[in-house]
Formats: C-alpha cells, structure tokens, sequence
C-alpha cells in the first residue's frame, strides 16, 4: 500500500541524491518477496489499492513522516505475526525478515529527515500569528457560538437541524442535557429538555428524533415532533469511565449504538476514584457480552474508599468489583446488558441484541453510503492498574464477533514491547482463552487524537468525494495521556481503503483563547452536501487529577468551497 508514497519519495530524492533511493528501492524489492511468500502460504490474495495522489512537490518532509509513521505501524504488526501464526511456525522467519527490513528502512528515512531538515510543522504553510489552518480552497465561519458540552447535530426530513448539548462532561461540571432546533434564520430554540447526562448521541428517523444517553441507567429515547419523549430502553451500563456512542440507522431499518467499558483496561483502580463513579458505585466493575475464561490475575493498588486510611493495599481481579481478588480459570459470565458492545434494536426499541464486542469507548458510529457499518474505538491510556501505552484510536466496518478489548489494542496483542508504560510492569493478558478477532483496523489514528464522530462526503461540489471526515477532540487531561504531547484538536479526512489520513482543519492554539474551533467533537455534511459543519465541544482543560470543562464556551462552524 505504500508503493505509490515510495514512488513519489524516490522521485524526489533522485533530484538530490540518488544513495538513498537505491537502498529504500532495494528494500522495497525484498520486502515484496517476503510479502509475496506469506499470502501464498495462507492463500490470500494481496490487497489491490489505489493510493491518492498527493502533490507534495518539495514538501519531502510531509512525505517523509507519513511513510515513517506508517511504517512504524507495520513493525508492530509484524512483530505481532508470532501470535497469530502460532500453529504455522513454518512462516515465522518470513514475518522476521520483514520487521528486520522494515527497522532498516525506517532508520534510513530518518537519516533522509536530518538530512533535509524541516520537520512537517515548518514546512506547513501556517499564516503568521494564525489560530487555526484549513486546507487551502475552503472557508471557515463561525453559525453559532456559546453551547455548553455539545455532543451531536443531525438534521431532520426537512434540513432543518438539531444540536444536541450532553449536560455533563468529565469533571465537577453538570448543566442541563437538551436539543435545539436551529430556525432558518441562524436563531435556536429549545426543543426537548430533561434528560440525564450525558446525552451522547441522536439520528432522525421516520418523522422521530432518536436519542441515547449513557448514565449509569442508560436510556434511549425517541422525540416526537411536538418535543414529546418516550423511553425506548433503559438499564444500559454507561455512567463510568466510558458512556455510549453516537446512533444511527442501517439500511434494515433498526437502530445502533454502542455503550463503552467500565474502566480502563478491564481492572478498577484508583484512576476510577479521580473519574468521580468509584466513591459513588463501589460495586461496579466491566460486564462481559459472552462468558470469558480468565488467567486470574490481580492487581494491587492504594485504597480511596478507605477514608481514614487510604495508602491501605488491597488487591482487585478483572471483572471484579474494585478490592475483589480474582481466580485461576474464573469464567465470567456474558451477560445482554454488557461493556463494550454495539446494540441493535428495532425503532420501536424491542428485540435489543448485541452485534459485536470486545471494544473499549466507541463514540463515533455511522452506515457509508453503501451500507456498511464503521465505528471510531479508542485506544488504552496510560492509567490505572493495568496501564497500556501507546494504543491508538481504530477506524473499524463492524461486523458481527470478537475485536479484542481488553487484551488486544487496535488489533494487537497487549503483550508486544511497544505497549509497556515506562517504569511499568508489561501488560500481560487477562484471558486465558481468546475468541478470534472479527476484524483488524481499517486506520490507525494517532493515539490519543480522541477520533470522534463522521461523515461520509458524497457531493462534488465539496470535493474529496468518497472520503470519510473525523473530528479529532484532542488530548484528554494527564491522567489518560503521561506525558505525550498534545495531539488532535482538529478535523482530518481519509481514505479507510489505503489508511491515509490528511489534515484538513487544525486548532493551532489548544486551550487559548483565538478565533476557530478549540475540540471538534463531531462533523456532519449538510443535506445539499455544499457545506461540512464541525460541532465544537469548546474548552477542556486539566487540573492534576480532573477534567476542567467551560460551560458556553462550544460553538457550531461550517466549512465551505472559498
């Protein structure tokens, strides 16, 4: 798949020199032989894509940290070859000659990067003293400003269109959970209120707005025309670390959506104290959506709920409420009200069933035009008892089974190198048995990005038709991300077929006070498909141990040819 990028670079170095270009192009060789031999032993067809064709032109620097930053991924994913091919140990030493070529090309890429300097921030053309950057050929405009914690905009039959504002985010904040309808003359007025935060998701459906809230009674809701509401479910397992997702409608006429686990990585620790649920739901813990076998492994920590003592130790398995030791060969059974899951339901909200599981938040759910089904999932953090560095966000087309949470992140196994936290243990796995992963990723996104909600650019007129636009909310406070640098705070397109993803709106100045949206949460095109609209959570900043968010401070932007 990176042929096309490394085509394009060996273009660009033969005008400068042609040392390097000979020995990327004679690892490139070798790797296909390598590549070539492991789908014919597991008789699988190499994937036929068609990379874009982006005019970088002297921008080698852009070109250089995409191909690096790829080929860092496929390290990993070769590296994970030995687990999955345990019970063909004959392709083994193919999967070893291409981590050992790819190491090697990716040291040469570095060199090629000292060697001509500028990193992809410089060589960006960034306006002088600018906040934000758009992709040259669009305009950006502010629609409406001072909306507290917004989560979701749709649009009915009509165009007309709803913004949803959620009533709660991370942090000592709380406000009021409601939709707007927003009238033809820009104005808004509130159309439904009274639900329990937070309100993470809507669709409009057959003259009806559908609505899903994660608290820890999760509920579906569907809204009338005259704002009148009706509980179409209720008990979902939200209210934790992790809420529900986005909804949305398939082409069979029922509705999705997803609710995200209890904790981190499948153990309560003291991270979940600093969430706020711990002191008030002791007894919570992940819930399982089929029966799963485990190691018995425990994890000790310090004591929050013990008032008069709290350096106490105690020790709390997975899948057990916190200070709850686990067992050798426990099975914990799966339960229809479960963590990390995607529901089905009819609109009418009977026969709920589960579609998949094994996933850790998703957030952003949505149908391509053609009918398939793709979630945003995100990544492990850096926290709690059973830290895991360095996962990214996932791009998934769901179908029904398995994908891994909590012993695999974004499709590979916990137990790679690359995912121990420094100064921690290595992750081990809590499962002595693994069902077989439905799927791999589709794209990787940075970790930590927070790849929110999408949208499916279907008209001309907008341009890049055929691709899919994320909001990327950025990094969250110190206690998931260490110490890695502030990543996300933008829009980004991509191609889910070839895994390239491209900037298209950068916040320049996260947490600062400027012009242009502060954490993009969600993006929707409008009915016409001229304009993309980007819902803006607004400001979130961080104390030591909590989420700071700032009521007033979202706003609604649209994005439009120049």
């Amino acid at each position: 798949m990176n042929q096309r990028l490394y085509d394009q670079l060996l273009r660009a170095l033969s005008h400068h020199t042609m040392e390097y270009a000979n020995k990327l192009a004679r690892i490139q060789n070798k790797q296909r032989e390598s590549m070539d031999l492991l789908f014919h032993s597991i008789s699988l067809a190499p994937p036929v894509v068609s990379e874009e064709v982006i005019a970088y032109h002297d921008n080698i620097a852009s070109l250089l940290q995409e191909l690096e930053d790829r080929e860092k991924e496929l390290v990993l994913v070769y590296e994970s070859y030995p687990y999955f091919f345990h019970a063909s140990p004959d392709l083994l030493p193919a999967a070893e000659m291409l981590v050992n070529l790819k190491r090697i090309q990716i040291e040469l890429l570095s060199d090629i990067k000292r060697r001509f300097g500028k990193s992809v921030e410089e060589s960006l053309d960034f306006a002088p003293h600018a906040d934000y950057w758009l992709e040259p050929g669009y305009r950006l405009e502010q629609v409406i400003c001072g909306l507290t914690f917004p989560t979701s905009l749709v649009f009915d039959d009509c165009g007309d269109m709803y913004i949803a504002e959620a009533g709660y985010s991370y942090g000592p904040a709380y406000a009021e959970a409601r939709v707007f309808r927003v009238c033809r003359d820009g104005s808004m007025e509130e159309f439904v209120s009274g639900f329990e935060g937070p309100l993470t998701g809507m669709a409009w459906f057959e003259g009806g707005l559908y609505i899903v809230t994660g608290s820890a009674n999760g509920k579906v809701y569907r809204v009338n025309g005259r704002g009148e509401k009706e509980i179409l479910i209720d008990g979902l397992r939200g209210g934790s670390d992790h809420f529900t997702s986005e909804l949305a409608f398939g082409p069979d006429g029922k509705m999705y959506f997803a609710v995200g686990t209890t904790t981190n990585s499948g153990v309560v620790g003291v991270d979940n104290a600093y969430y706020g649920w711990l002191g008030l739901r002791p007894k919570d813990h992940d819930i399982p959506a089929r029966d799963l076998h485990l190691v018995g492994q425990n994890f000790p920590s310090e004591n929050p709920l013990n008032k008069i003592n709290p350096e106490e130790k105690v020790v709390t398995g997975a899948f057990r409420p916190f200070g709850t030791p686990g067992h050798p060969r426990e099975v914990v059974k799966g339960r229809r009200m479960a963590n990390g899951v995607i529901y089905r339901a009819n609109p009418d909200g009977s026969e709920l069933e589960i579609v998949a599981d094994g996933f850790r938040n998703i957030f952003g759910l949505g149908f391509s035009p053609d009918g398939r089904l793709f979630a945003t999932n995100h990544g492990f953090d850096f926290r709690g008892s059973r830290p895991i560095e360095g996962d990214w966000d996932a791009l998934y087309e769901v179908i029904p089974g398995w994908y891994g949470w909590p012993d695999f992140a974004s499709g590979l196994p916990v137990t790679l190198p690359y995912f121990k936290p420094p100064g921690q243990a290595q992750p081990q796995f809590l499962l002595a048995v693994h069902p077989e992963l439905a799927q791999q990723p589709y794209i990787r996104f940075k970790p930590h990005s927070a790849t929110q909600k999408f949208d499916f650019c279907m008209d001309g007129a907008f341009g890049c038709v055929g691709e899919m636009f994320f909001a990327q909310f950025g990094s969250a406070p110190p206690i998931t991300t260490g110490n890695q640098k502030p990543v996300g705070y933008r829009v980004v397109r991509a191609n889910p077929f070839t895994g390239q993803v491209r900037d298209f709106l950068i916040n320049l100045k996260p947490g600062m006070d400027k012009d242009g949206p502060e954490r993009p949460i969600a993006v929707r095109f409008s009915p016409d498909g001229e304009s993309l609209y980007v819902l803006d959570f607004g400001k979130l900043s961080a104390a030591a141990t909590t989420a700071i968010p700032y009521s007033e401070s979202g706003a609604l932007w649209r994005i439009s040819r120049a």
